[in-house]
């Protein structure tokens, strides 16, 4: 852990990780509420906002090389978490099915697009033989920002509306993601 955190790339990589996760878990861990109060649907209806989700990643997956080799990933990452923020603030304000189908395949594209950018810089950052602790400390951060995220928008959630902690978390994806100025994933010269 040491060695790993004594990487400044990485150290970058797992604080960035934790700065999306954290607020993005809130469709995690909100998406069956949504699906029930806000769209009234059941358990097939969930099963296509999962799916949805999973489009919008697989779409996201042919665009991605591009995007990175245009906006390199500091900046593909920001824009990344600002486009996961304008999904979930969608399905706050406009609850209707088809709205939330379109803002599932946001979020998912920008979800992939995130983690898949963090993950290869953070394989690519350490030395072969300290690689392995290093992916463990990364999902580390990534397990840890989720549960804790969960946590706290479940909170959010009882204490206030569903529809609020949605916006809650869609106004913090953009503040947290302003850091990455200074918190580059690259090797500076």
């Amino acid at each position: 852990v040491r060695a790993v955190l004594s990487d400044r790339v990485m150290r970058n990589v797992m604080m960035r990780v934790a700065l999306f996760v954290l607020p993005a878990s809130s469709l995690w861990s909100l998406m069956p509420l949504i699906a029930r109060d806000q769209l009234d649907w059941d358990s097939r209806g969930y099963g296509y906002l999962v799916g949805a989700v999973g489009v919008g990643a697989v779409a996201a997956a042919v665009v991605l090389p591009h995007l990175r080799s245009k906006l390199g990933n500091d900046r593909t990452t920001c824009l990344a978490m600002c486009t996961f923020a304008i999904g979930l603030a969608s399905l706050a304000t406009f609850p209707n099915r088809a709205v939330a189908m379109l803002a599932m395949l946001v979020t998912g594209a920008s979800w992939m697009m995130t983690l898949t950018t963090l993950n290869a810089t953070a394989q690519v950052s350490l030395p072969n033989e300290i690689r392995a602790r290093g992916m463990a400390c990364y999902l580390s951060s990534l397990a840890g920002a989720m549960a804790v995220g969960a946590w706290w928008w479940g909170m959010v959630a009882s204490a206030m509306s569903l529809e609020f902690t949605q916006l809650a978390a869609a106004a913090t994806l953009p503040l947290f993601a302003a850091p990455g100025r200074w918190l580059p994933t690259h090797k500076q010269d």
